[in-house]
């Protein structure tokens, strides 16, 4: 095949994905007034999310009670401009450790 059809060909197929029917994408909406969630991080057997709020929050989440109050000891940040409480992860061995990292 020469070389111009290989360049061109995609040109000319990509009109065809546009024919694709649409998916259809359903939204429930868990949480409301969230001032500047940031980062989730999925806790073990269903045991909701814990997430963090710029302004130095990290809340836990569990489907039927809702959102948890500020929970305590967490390191104060500065929390202006891309500065705050930004990402929250698990540490690889959490079911023993319960360790939580954060950034």
């Amino acid at each position: 095949m020469p070389r111009s059809s290989l360049i061109f060909l995609p040109v000319l197929l990509f009109p065809l994905s546009l024919l694709a029917a649409p998916e259809t994408v359903k939204v429930d909406v868990l949480q409301t007034k969230l001032d500047h969630p940031w980062s989730l991080a999925f806790l073990p057997d269903n045991k909701g999310l814990l997430i963090t709020l710029k302004d130095g929050q990290l809340k836990h989440w569990q489907a039927g009670k809702g959102l948890s109050d500020p929970i305590v000891g967490v390191p104060k940040v500065w929390a202006s401009g891309q500065g705050g409480l930004l990402d929250v992860a698990l540490a690889p061995d959490f079911a023993q450790s319960r360790r939580v990292w954060l950034s």
